[in-house]
């Protein structure tokens, strides 16, 4: 995200494990978007003062994301490098995947656009029942 971000606009958010700098950085820059990545959490992240929150891919549920998404924040998952992991986020309501395997994530959204509408319906029914 933060590369094409800066790409497409020229602006790249700031991101960070540790709560304490987010809130620094955002206190010095109130307009930069800011982001919080957890690897593991407890209690509610969704009421953490940031514009996006990066869940660790073991952590990030569908019932997590839509709890982010309703506090107005967007979700990214990290690092997704598994074929199956990457199918799994790109289909569900994620905004973003982070990952090491560029290539890899590029075929796994090539044969997410190409699936047949079965394939798609069952996609959608596995992502209702995680």
């Amino acid at each position: 995200l933060p590369a094409c971000r800066l790409r497409e606009t020229g602006e790249c958010p700031f991101h960070a494990f540790c709560y304490t700098s987010r809130s620094e950085a955002y206190g010095f820059y109130p307009e930069m978007q800011t982001g919080f990545l957890t690897f593991a959490s407890f209690g509610d992240t969704a009421l953490l003062n940031c514009d996006y929150l990066a869940l660790e891919e073991e952590s990030a549920t569908a019932d997590s994301i839509s709890a982010i998404h309703k506090q107005g924040k967007k979700v990214l998952i990290w690092t997704s490098n598994k074929k199956q992991s990457q199918h799994y986020f790109f289909c569900s309501s994620a905004d973003a995947v982070i990952t090491d395997n560029v290539s890899q994530a590029a075929e796994v959204i090539n044969e997410i656009r190409n699936r047949s509408d079965l394939t798609r319906i069952i996609d959608r029914i596995k992502e209702l029942l995680s």
